[in-house]
């Protein structure tokens, strides 16, 4: 049998932390309505949709969509996003995943940053020296076998191992 007063304060939760705010309408450009209709919607569109979204996203070549086509465009160029090895580094930071690829003479480092503070990470010193970036995100590479990653960003680099070990002349 229910209780009645488990039964409201579960419905009074609901509604404080109901899912509608997941739900906004997609802001698809600067519009009065974001894009999403001419229509008054049920839900508010954000306040913010005049500088967040997608129209902005997509001109700009910095924006989220962009970024997708680039890590898209590495992993359909680049063989070793498919058939390298893989190696989970800084498994026990919650903040941070990052990983190594590697096949035939290459490696790759993918690292990202999800929490609000930048990080530094510090690579194994044998992964030191050569390294390009590929795809970064605000991220920056400093001293060696050190790379900073600003808040909820991140960043590819690539290693070809034969240039390393190429004889000195």
């Amino acid at each position: 049998r229910r209780n009645e007063d488990s039964v409201a304060a579960f419905l009074a939760t609901a509604n404080t932390n109901g899912r509608d705010t997941a739900r906004t309408p997609v802001q698809w450009t600067g519009d009065p309505l974001a894009g999403f209709s001419d229509a008054a919607t049920w839900i508010d569109v954000n306040p913010n949709h005049i500088d967040v979204d997608v129209a902005a996203d997509r001109s700009t070549p910095e924006g989220v969509f962009a970024f997708y086509q680039r890590l898209i465009d590495l992993r359909k160029t680049m063989p070793i996003f498919t058939h390298g090895s893989f190696e989970l580094l800084f498994p026990n930071d919650p903040n941070i995943f990052a990983y190594l690829r590697r096949w035939n003479d290459q490696t790759v480092l993918v690292a990202g940053n999800f929490s609000d503070e930048t990080v530094a990470l510090t690579v194994p010193d044998a992964l030191n020296g050569g390294w390009q970036a590929l795809l970064m995100a605000e991220a920056f590479v400093g001293a060696a076998g050190q790379a900073g990653l600003p808040a909820y960003m991140g960043a590819v680099w690539n290693r070809q191992t034969s240039e390393l070990l190429a004889p000195v002349e």
